[in-house]
């Protein structure tokens, strides 16, 4: 089994790379596999990090309050650009190969 999740793995970050156009030497994290259970294939969600230069400020209904988020949401984006992206990648072990590629965004936590 676990040899088999490991070619599963390899499918699965093989295909996003190549998707996404990432340099070999990129590194890809393995957040988390499940299986489906209707069809037999497999979830692999996989992260990754992308130089991203746009700013990521909640909107807000507030003027003055969202004027002041975005100068510091650019601050922190011009001193550091890098954002973690997650995708899912749902692999036929059956072909040896990805059926799709889909964005993934885990829930945030509240603490």
């Amino acid at each position: 089994m676990a040899a088999e999740i490991e070619e599963i793995t390899k499918i699965a970050q093989d295909a996003l790379r190549k998707a996404v156009s990432l340099a070999p030497e990129a590194r890809m994290d393995i957040e988390e596999i499940e299986e489906v259970a209707q069809s037999g294939n497999f979830l692999v969600t996989v992260s990754f990090w992308r130089k991203d230069n746009r700013p990521t400020s909640p909107p807000n209904t507030d003027v003055r309050t969202r004027i002041e988020q975005e100068k510091r949401a650019l601050a922190d984006d011009l001193l550091n650009p890098w954002r973690k992206r997650f995708k899912r990648v749902e692999v036929d072990p059956r072909e040896g190969r990805a059926v799709s590629i889909r964005m993934y965004a885990p829930q945030l936590e509240l603490i």
